[in-house]
């Protein structure tokens, strides 16, 4: 026991030293201390309290990560039993994450916004008035946006029905060349017979 006991002493002081702390050092190597020197033990002693403060939430940070590892392993394993065996309800399920993740993150830019801009309710009357003036106009350029979008998907459409309307008249365009044509072959084969059989 002793011989681990001082493996131990000499790994801390190890440590100690290769942090550069010589007061760490001087208590794992039980230096005597001159009288002046007597308040360091306190310092000394804090700064262990520190250390292993730290040490302790390290160790439950560990602690989460892994249980928080498990959890995505045992989630991504019933998402994938979810998915094999009921389709549909693996995509309501992440349809609903997704809403909920969306939710979230817009609840934090509506903190953010309330933090910066302050609460509507307490604002002067201008400032409110300016509020509801910069909403109206995002909702409307919002509203814009759409519109836009809109149009230039029924302009793609117009587009493309006036397109078909262009191929369908040269495909009547067509037809009607090739049955000019073929019944012009077909009285000219008729002609040529009746004079060779005249």
């Amino acid at each position: 026991m002793r011989i681990y006991q001082s493996e131990i002493g000499r790994y801390r002081t190890r440590l100690a030293a290769a942090d550069g702390d010589e007061t760490l050092l001087r208590f794992f190597l039980n230096i005597k201390r001159t009288p002046e020197q007597a308040d360091i033990d306190v310092d000394v002693l804090s700064a262990l309290r520190n250390h292993l403060a730290c040490v302790h939430v390290l160790l439950r940070a560990c602690d989460f990560l892994m249980i928080y590892s498990d959890m995505e392993t045992q989630f991504a394993a019933l998402e994938q039993t979810l998915s094999t065996s009921a389709p549909e309800l693996a995509q309501c399920m992440k349809a609903q994450a997704d809403v909920l993740a969306e939710l979230s993150a817009t609840r934090k830019e509506l903190e953010y916004y309330k933090r910066t801009f302050g609460n509507s309710s307490q604002m002067p009357p201008n400032v409110a008035s300016l509020t509801s003036q910069l909403q109206y106009q995002q909702s409307e350029i919002e509203r814009l946006r759409l519109f836009e979008q809109q149009a230039s998907e029924v302009c793609w459409l117009v587009l493309l029905a006036d397109c078909n309307n262009t191929f369908v008249r040269q495909r009547n365009l067509y037809l009607l060349s090739w049955r000019s044509f073929r019944q012009h072959g077909r009285n000219r084969i008729v002609n040529s017979r009746r004079r060779s059989s005249t």
